[in-house]
């Protein structure tokens, strides 16, 4: 079978999901989470034409928590039945869209074909179709325009685009809150006064101007965070923080995919490259103890590279963590 790159780097990833979460086979829910990683480019098309990506890789992982674990995973996980149905099925998109070889948009108009992968009442649940994922893949300049301008945009027009020493890293593991905050995308936060005071507040230190959000889950840490991407972009923050930008880190989009021994932290040495480029940057880790846990998929290359960085101030971070 024909595939392209960007499929065989989307199997990889499912390979990997499936090992980290001891499944013995490659699922389509592994392969559905693996076709919308940033690295494979279709989340920019999706984006494109109005959808919830974040929604879709939370379903997806709903999905993987109800598969069977296994003691024992191969080095290599191999297809399921419903898998293999799905890449047949790809194969028979590719033709009706008359492609040269199978691509992951082919795979994922597989996927959302009811009764291949998942049933019909299971598909209701996630606002995408097989037709609006055909539709836009007959519009081959859609694809093109939405994968160049994943790598390319900015802030706002004013905000210089990066270099390519680090922006691509940035741009693919980090998510700019304040680019959405600034296009509506973020809820409003009430209540919290007190807290985003304190967070602009700690963020205007001289010395060590990083935040810890400490909580129980569900209390509304990351909300806190959203809310004060909103006053950045209302410009209700101190003078310093007006221009600055807050990305928040994808620690699974950091991870996935990792095939060698020291790939997720060259991965943050980009992102960090990336975020030391613009004049006032701030880097939020959500559940900060999974990337500095050294038995953790990170290891502790993360800790060993942030420590330095935040040391001498180059770098700003909130991390949110409970207790």
């Amino acid at each position: 079978m024909a595939y392209t790159d960007a499929l065989r780097n989307a199997i990889n990833i499912a390979q990997s999901v499936a090992k980290q979460n001891s499944h013995g086979e490659v699922g389509p829910p592994h392969m559905l989470w693996a076709v919308l990683h940033n690295d494979v480019g279709l989340a920019s098309l999706l984006a494109s034409i109005g959808k919830d990506v974040g929604f879709l890789r939370e379903w997806a992982e709903i999905k993987m928590e109800g598969l069977p674990r296994t003691p024992r995973v191969p080095e290599n996980p191999a297809a399921d039945a419903k898998m293999r149905k799905v890449m047949e099925m790809a194969d028979l998109v590719q033709m009706q869209l008359g492609k040269d070889f199978t691509d992951p948009l082919c795979v994922l108009a597989a996927l959302l074909k009811p009764g291949i992968a998942f049933t019909v009442d299971e598909l209701k649940a996630i606002d995408l179709t097989q037709k609006e994922v055909l539709d836009a893949g007959v519009n081959e300049n859609k694809v093109q325009t939405a994968v160049g301008t994943e790598k390319t945009k900015t802030l706002n027009p004013t905000e210089p685009k990066p270099s390519s020493g680090g922006g691509d890293a940035l741009y693919k593991y980090c998510t700019n809150k304040t680019a959405l905050a600034l296009e509506g995308k973020l809820d409003p936060i009430i209540g919290r006064d007190r807290e985003t005071r304190m967070v602009a507040e700690i963020l205007g230190r001289r010395t060590k101007p990083n935040v810890i959000i400490v909580g129980e889950p569900g209390v509304g840490k990351t909300a806190l965070v959203d809310g004060f991407a909103l006053l950045i972009a209302a410009k209700k923050v101190p003078p310093h923080l007006q221009e600055a930008q807050l990305f928040e880190l994808d620690l699974g989009a950091l991870v996935a995919g990792a095939s060698y021994k020291g790939e997720v932290e060259e991965r943050l040495k980009g992102i960090l490259k990336g975020v030391k480029q613009f004049g006032r940057a701030i880097l939020f880790v959500d559940e900060l103890h999974v990337l500095l846990d050294p038995q953790g998929s990170v290891g502790t290359g993360a800790s060993q590279l942030l420590k330095p960085e935040l040391a001498r101030g180059e770098i700003t971070m909130i991390g949110a963590t409970t207790n």
